[in-house]
């Protein structure tokens, strides 16, 4: 949608639990003021033409479990004090705002970073976090150690074309995509995924043959590797198959 009225309507929905608002010429900073914010379990708020929401008002979100963002900033750390939120997905977070409040969201499981720009995340670190997955950020270089989310079981690489090695040290995956990093060379500590599940690779630059023979963990059950020829996709594809991997699941 490009325009709304009476927008006050929603707060007059008794069992209002989930929310999805994206109004992109909507121009009310204080929106969010008079919401039941503390009734809501799901709430989406895409961006509008200043991305001027406030969003310190969060903090009254006592049951909120699922939020995604795209690009409003203002009181953003406010998100710390939801006790309830274990997924949040933020998209098009300019570089300038630290990501670092992520860190005091005491339930969180799963984090999805997309779209905007920064070079790093290493001011982001969580006990808790089980899900990492990181889609079109420009200018990301590394992830940097994995140690910083002992729970990871969850790591999706997409769109990355700044990224040529990634380091999974020290970590326990249960699932590995990297999708379209075509400048992807090296997956440090592959070979000591031992608990691993799923692995998926797709226009990247690591050596698929070498993968294709690799002698992957008991665990491994979905094995997918796609270059750019199909001839190779095929073959390879039967391989995997004759090696009791599926393509999908």
């Amino acid at each position: 949608m490009t325009h709304v009225r009476n927008e006050d309507a929603l707060w007059r929905l008794p069992l209002l639990e989930r929310l999805s608002f994206g109004v992109f010429e909507f121009d009310n900073p204080n929106f969010l003021d008079k919401a039941p914010l503390e009734q809501l379990t799901h709430l989406s708020l895409t961006e509008n033409r200043k991305r001027n929401f406030n969003l310190a008002s969060l903090g009254r979100c006592g049951s909120l479990c699922n939020l995604f963002v795209q690009g409003h900033t203002k009181g953003i750390s406010t998100l710390a004090k939801a006790p309830q939120l274990e997924h949040v997905r933020l998209s098009s977070i300019p570089k300038r705002q630290d990501l670092s409040f992520v860190n005091d969201i005491q339930k969180l499981k799963s984090l999805e970073v997309l779209l905007g720009g920064r070079q790093t995340i290493d001011e982001i670190h969580h006990p808790t976090l089980e899900e990492l997955r990181i889609v079109r950020v420009r200018g990301l270089e590394t992830l940097g150690s994995l140690v910083r989310f002992p729970a990871l079981r969850v790591l999706q690489i997409e769109d990355q074309l700044q990224m040529h090695d990634i380091s999974v040290l020290g970590s326990q995956l249960h699932e590995l995509c990297a999708l379209n990093c075509k400048n992807l060379e090296q997956i440090i500590g592959l070979s000591e995924q031992d608990k691993l599940m799923r692995f998926r690779a797709y226009k990247t630059r690591l050596d698929l043959d070498a993968l294709v023979q690799l002698d992957w963990p008991s665990s491994l059950e979905v094995l997918a590797l796609y270059s750019g020829n199909e001839k190779w996709n095929k073959k390879a594809r039967q391989e995997l198959d004759k090696r009791g991997y599926r393509e999908f699941g």
